[in-house]
């Protein structure tokens, strides 16, 4: 399967963290989602991603930038297959509620 380079601006609020089941060291953070843009010279493959989304990412990040239940997120996702969505780990910022 290729891989398409892709990017959004995902925001929305946490409603759940919980450790991957597929992956070691890392979250996913069910969030609410509410806003979606384009990120710059990127493809938005997330455009229509509105309401409960599942977004993984790597568990020391998450936790570093504040990540869990009843805050707002913003970050940048990226869909990498039909199934997963993850954060990228530069790009995630909390705002408390």
């Amino acid at each position: 399967m290729q891989i398409i380079e892709n990017w959004a601006d995902v925001c929305g609020l946490v409603t759940g963290v919980r450790p991957s089941a597929a992956r070691t060291n890392w979250v996913v953070i069910d969030v609410l989602v509410d806003s979606i843009a384009d990120v710059q010279s990127h493809r938005n493959l997330l455009r229509t991603q509105f309401g409960p989304t599942a977004i993984e990412a790597p568990a020391r990040v998450a936790s570093a930038a504040g990540v869990r239940e009843r805050v707002r997120l913003c970050c940048w996702a990226a869909r990498r297959t039909p199934e997963l969505i993850i954060a990228h780990p530069d790009h995630i910022t909390v705002q408390i509620r």
